[in-house]
C-alpha cells in the first residue's frame, strides 16, 4: 500500500490532510493474516489478534491506531469466507474496547502494475458493524469508516455521500499529489506518464490489429518461467489430443484443460456445477478442477492468473471498456502443451481469437503475428502477449482490428502456453462507444453466432481475410466455411 500515512479524502467536506496514524495490517499477504488462516476457531484467531492489538496499544494511543484488511481478498486461490464474519466481530470487539480507535480500513480494490481494480462487492456489513444504521447517526462514533476501492472521483463522491465516511486513495494519488484540489474543482485526474504512455500505445497497436507485450523484469521472467514449468510438468501426465486441421492443413498433439473465474481478480471457479454452467467443454474442464487439488499447480495458476489479469485491466481501460463493463466480463483460463504430430512439425493455422481480448504467456517460440500491412513477427515469450479478437472488432465498429496469427512447433520442441479469454457476458446487449447521430448504440454478443460467422465466406471477417492472405502471399482459401472446419 501507500505506506503509514494515507491521503484521505472526505469528498462530502473536501478537507485535506493527513492522518498520523499506525495501521495494523490484516489485508492480504500480511502476517496477522497469516495467523488467522491458521486459527482452528475463529475464537482462537480474534485472541491471537487482541493479543497482538493490546501489544500495540501499550505503546501507541488507541486515537492514533488504526486497522486495515481486504475483506474479499482471494487467499490461496479462494475467497476466505471464513474470515468475513471474523473481520466484522473485530470491528465490532474495537467499537466495544477502543471506543477513541482511529479508523477502520477496508480495502476492497485489487492492486495491478498500472492500476487499482475496484470490485462491486458490498461492505455495508462492515460500515454497519461500526456504525449501524439503525442509530440513525454517527454522533458519538470517534472511529473513522474508511474504504479503498479504486474510485473514480463520480464514485468517490456518491461513497461518501452516502455512507458519511472517509475515501482513501492509492495509485490515483501517486499521479495527482494534489487530488484534493482536483477533486474540489472538478478537475480530470491524471495516470501517471508511464501508464499513459502504454495505454496509448495499445490503443495504437489494436487499432492497427497488432499484439501488444507487457515486458517483464529478471525477477518477474523468473518466477514466470517456474510456474510455467510447473504447469508443463502437470500436463506432460495427461493423454494427447490431435488439434482441428486449421486453414494451412497443419496440426499439433495437445495436452490440455481450462479454468474460468467470473472475472478479473475473482478466483477459479471451484465446483463441478459452476463449471458445467460455465461452458459445455466439461471434460477439459473437470481436468482442470483436478489441476487445482495440486497445491504446487494451484500455487503456479494464481500467480500466472494475477499477471493476465493485471494486463488485461490495462488492456480494457486503453480500449475505453468502463469500470462496470470490466467487471462484468468473464475470463476462461487454458493452459496448453503441445507436442509435435508423428514427429514432423505441426501448429496450429492462421487465424483471430473469436473474443474479446486474448492475453498469453508461453514459454517458447512459435507464435507468428500477421499484421495487415504484409509483417510478419514473433513476438517472443519474454513478455505477457495481448491480443484483440474478432468480438473486440465488431463491438468496435472495425475502429479496433483482430490480431491474425498461428502457432508453428517443430519436430522436437515442446512448450506450454496459457491464455486468457476474456470476454463479454453472453447473450447481452453490450453498449458501444456513442459517436454523434449513434445515441443509444449497442452490440448484442452472441459467442456462438460470433465463432460460426468468423468462419462464413461471407461473415463480417471475410474483407479481412482477403487483406490478410493478399498481403502475406499466401496459399490458402480466401474463406474457409465453417463444414471445412468441423
Amino acid at each position: 500500500m501507500m505506506g503509514l500515512n494515507w491521503m484521505l479524502v472526505s469528498t462530502r467536506r473536501m478537507n485535506h490532510g493527513t492522518l498520523s496514524t499506525v495501521p495494523v495490517f490484516l489485508a492480504q499477504g500480511s502476517v496477522l493474516q497469516n495467523i488467522l488462516l491458521n486459527s482452528e476457531a475463529q475464537a482462537q484467531g480474534s485472541s491471537k489478534f487482541f493479543d497482538v492489538l493490546k501489544a500495540v496499544v501499550s505503546a501507541i494511543p488507541a486515537e492514533r491506531l488504526g486497522v486495515r484488511f481486504s475483506p474479499f481478498a482471494s487467499v490461496n486461490g479462494s475467497r476466505a469466507s471464513n474470515l468475513f464474519q471474523f473481520y466484522i466481530s473485530i470491528i465490532e470487539d474495537i467499537k466495544r474496547n477502543y471506543p477513541s480507535f482511529a479508523f477502520v480500513h477496508c480495502i476492497n480494490s485489487t492492486m495491478f502494475e498500472d492500476f487499482e481494480y475496484s470490485s462491486s462487492e458490498s461492505l455495508d456489513a462492515f460500515r454497519n458493524a461500526l456504525m449501524p444504521k439503525s442509530v440513525g447517526t454517527t454522533v458519538g462514533y470517534n472511529t473513522q469508516f474508511i474504504s479503498s476501492n479504486g474510485y473514480t472521483p463520480e464514485a468517490a463522491l456518491s461513497a461518501s455521500s452516502q455512507a458519511g465516511e472517509l475515501i482513501s486513495f492509492g495509485l490515483t494519488s501517486l499521479s495527482n499529489p494534489n487530488i484534493v484540489s482536483l477533486l474540489r474543482d472538478g478537475s480530470p485526474l491524471q495516470y501517471l506518464p508511464r501508464v499513459s504512455q502504454r495505454l496509448s500505445d495499445i490503443l495504437a497497436a489494436f487499432q492497427e490489429g497488432k499484439e501488444y507485450v507487457f515486458s517483464w523484469d529478471s525477477a518477474q521472467q523468473k518466477r514466470v518461467m517456474n510456474a510455467m514449468k510447473d504447469l508443463g510438468d502437470y500436463l506432460g501426465h495427461f493423454e494427447p489430443a490431435l488439434s482441428y486441421e486449421g486453414t494451412d492443413k497443419r496440426v499439433v498433439w495437445r495436452k490440455s484443460c481450462w479454468f474460468a473465474s467470473k472475472g478479473i481478480a475473482h478466483p477459479f471457479l471451484c465446483t463441478e456445477d459452476e463449471i458445467s454452467r460455465f461452458d459445455g467443454d466439461l471434460k477439459d474442464g473437470l481436468s482442470g478442477l483436478a489441476a487445482l487439488q495440486d497445491a504446487r499447480v494451484k500455487d503456479s495458476l494464481e500467480y500466472l492468473k494475477q499477471v493476465l489479469d493485471s494486463t488485461l485491466v490495462s488492456c480494457s481501460r486503453a480500449i475505453g471498456l468502463g469500470a462496470e463493463m470490466i467487471q462484468r466480463c468473464t475470463v476462461r483460463y487454458r493452459i496448453i502443451k503441445y507436442v509435435a504430430h508423428a514427429g514432423n512439425p505441426g501448429g496450429i493455422g492462421l487465424h483471430p481469437d473469436g473474443n474479446l481480448l486474448s492475453a498469453l504467456i508461453t514459454d517458447g517460440p512459435g507464435l507468428g503475428v500477421y499484421d495487415f500491412d504484409g509483417t510478419y513477427r514473433e513476438p517472443g515469450f519474454e513478455g505477457s502477449i495481448l491480443m484483440g479478437g474478432s468480438t473486440l472488432y465488431r463491438w468496435s465498429k472495425g475502429s479496433y482490428l483482430p490480431t491474425f496469427h498461428d502457432v508453428s512447433i517443430g519436430k522436437e520442441q515442446r512448450k506450454t502456453s496459457i491464455v486468457a479469454f476474456f470476454n463479454f457476458p453472453d447473450m447481452e446487449d453490450i453498449p458501444q462507444g456513442v459517436a454523434p447521430g449513434e445515441e443509444g448504440s449497442s452490440f448484442f454478443h452472441d459467442i456462438k453466432r460470433i465463432k460460426e460467422d468468423d468462419k462464413s465466406p461471407t461473415g463480417e471477417l471475410a474483407q479481412l481475410w482477403d487483406v490478410i492472405i493478399a498481403k502475406h502471399n499466401l496459399l490458402l482459401p480466401p474463406h474457409v466455411p465453417s463444414a471445412a472446419r468441423a
